[in-house]
């Protein structure tokens, strides 16, 4: 079911007070719960990896997205900060921050003009598939980005490059 996932995409003028909480539970709060909770034993551990899913959307937004936008834009700002906070527990904090990625969210509603022009404005040429979102997760949890926290990885096929 995307329809929660859904209300987070809706224009703010259409957001009423309910659909805007549900954007930032789904969105942010979770990933703050989540954290919280993984962050406890690690830190006795002295040990860890956190990787969050945001959005190329979250720093960059577009119309009509503004409180998803908010929301993946702060997951990202929250792992910066939880990066500074457990850096010195040897936890890193990463975020993952897809472009178009082929899922029920993006695809509802979509018309196939619009796909067409998202893929022409992915320098990939193409919407990613699911699968595709892995590898940087998988790396980032890995001992081969041990020394790499406070990052976020576009992985959008060139759509936002930085």
């Amino acid at each position: 079911d995307v329809t929660g996932v859904q209300t987070c995409a809706l224009p703010i003028s259409m957001m009423d007070q309910d659909k805007a909480e549900t954007a930032m539970q789904v969105n942010y709060f979770a990933f703050a719960r989540i954290a919280q909770a993984v962050a406890r034993p690690m830190t006795r551990a002295r040990s860890g990896r956190i990787v969050a899913i945001g959005s190329v959307i979250g720093q960059v937004a577009s119309q009509g997205n503004a409180a998803y936008a908010a929301t993946k834009g702060g997951i990202t700002s929250m792992c910066r900060g939880l990066a500074r906070t457990y850096g010195p527990h040897r936890i890193t904090v990463n975020c993952v921050s897809p472009g178009q990625v082929h899922t029920p969210m993006l695809m509802t509603g979509l018309s196939p003009e619009v796909y067409e022009n998202m893929k022409k404005q992915t320098p990939l040429g193409y919407v990613a598939e699911p699968s595709e979102m892995a590898g940087p997760v998988v790396f980032l949890a890995s001992d081969h980005a041990s020394y790499i926290t406070g990052s976020t990885i576009n992985a959008s096929g060139g759509f936002l490059m930085y």
